[in-house]
This record gives C-alpha cells, structure tokens and sequence, in this order.
C-alpha cells in the first residue's frame, strides 16, 4: 500500500479505533472517499494556476483603449470661476448729501493759513496747567489777538456749529472724505450745509475754559480715523 499522507493517516486511525469499538464504519468507502477529496483538491489547484500562467497580459493598445474608454465616460471638470478681486476701500468716493462726489482734500489743494501766530498747545499729550494734569489734545492751539479772523484752510461744507465743553464755539467743515475743526471762537456767521471756500471768513478769535488765553484751536481728522496733527499739514500752506 502506497505512503498515505500524515492528516489522513491520523484520520484513518481514528476512524479504525471508532470501527474497532463500535464495527459500524467500513474502511473500503473511506479511502475512496479520501482519494476523490484529494484529487478534487489537485485538479482545483490546476485550474488556477493555469489561468494565471496563460492570462494574456496587457499590451499598450489595451492600455490606450482604457484610457479613451475611462475620458469618454468621465466628464472633464471645468474650472471654478474666479471669483472677482473687491474694491478697494479707496475705490468707493465719498459723497455729499446731495449726492455729489467729494474729493480727499489732503494733498489735492494747497492749504490757507487758518491765523498767524505761533503755535501755543502742541498735539498730543499735553500738561494742562487749569487742570493741573496730563491730557490728549486732538488738535493745536495758534495764539493770536482777540477777535482776529479766521480763515478757512480748505474749501468744504459746513458739516455742524456746536458749543464744545473743552474747546469752546467750535465749526466743523468738511473737505472731501475729511473734517476740519475750528475751536476756541469768539463768534461765527456760519451755520450747518453753508458752502466756504478756501481762505474764507470761519469766525474770530476767542478763548475756552480749558485753555483760557485767545487762540484758535485746529483740528483734523482724515475720513473719519484718528486725529492727525495739524502742524503737517499746515507746514504746506501758504
């Protein structure tokens, strides 16, 4: 009889201990059995090898046909649009009430000089001697005599006339995207939409509580931010 492999061997003993106790199995059937497992096992592991040796491989026209099958039926992708650059902040002109476009005035127009006399509160931080502190002065003080006229610096529109508790009778002009304050007055003719051209008649000279000695207080604030100090613009004027 042949070598039997090792697992049906076990099995075989097995199978004649289970015979031998109970004498209800045959040996003949299991062996057949057994011998057509086995060569269902073999000719499987043919079958397989087979297919994978004699398997046609791709050549490159199948891989080109792939290709075109694979660009044919996926559609090409279109670029997203791109999206439009936004303006800019200086893009957008101020306007007027009324509608009209405002010009920046820094730069645009020369500058009057708005008093002659010299400059006796400086911007910034200053010492206040009525108060005896330190305080932030958005502005500059031009002394000059008492009643002495006040021009206006740039052309513009009279935006308000108030009463301010720090800096007296003051006029705000507006100029292009810009505000021109004119503080510390005795008097003005002006009220709230008059139109003033440069060098025009803004009020006389006067005094505050904050600073009590005759001055004219200037201040600028550019579109609205944070007040500039006047002395850089006002180097420029004629």
């Amino acid at each position: 009889m042949p070598d039997i492999p090792g697992p049906i061997s076990f099995w075989l003993r097995e199978i004649r201990k289970l015979q031998a106790r109970g004498k209800w199995l045959a040996v003949g059937p299991i062996y057949a059995a057994a011998a057509m497992l086995m060569l269902a096992v073999v000719l499987m592991l043919i079958v397989v090898v087979s297919t994978e040796l004699f398997r046609e491989p791709p050549t490159v026209q199948h891989l080109r046909q792939d290709q075109a099958k694979q660009s044919v039926s996926e559609p090409r992708a279109t670029p997203a649009a791109v999206p439009a650059t936004p303006k800019e902040k200086g893009d957008v002109l101020p306007t007027t009430a009324s509608g009209a476009v405002r010009t920046k005035y820094v730069g645009s127009e020369i500058p009057h000089k708005p008093v002659a006399g010299p400059v006796k509160n400086a911007f910034g931080w200053q010492f206040n001697p009525v108060f005896n502190d330190w305080r932030y002065h958005v502005g500059i003080d031009i002394g000059a005599a008492a009643g002495s006229p006040v021009q206006a610096l740039y052309s513009g529109e009279v935006a308000t006339v108030y009463k301010d508790k720090d800096y007296g009778l003051t006029v705000v002009i507006v100029s292009g995207a810009d505000s021109v304050y004119y503080g510390s007055l005795n008097s003005t003719r002006l009220v709230k939409g008059r139109a003033v051209a440069a060098g025009a008649v803004v009020g006389s000279v006067g005094s505050c509580a904050t600073e009590p000695y005759f001055h004219l207080h200037v201040a600028i604030k550019p579109g609205g931010d944070k007040y500039v100090d006047p002395q850089e613009v006002l180097s420029k004027a004629e």
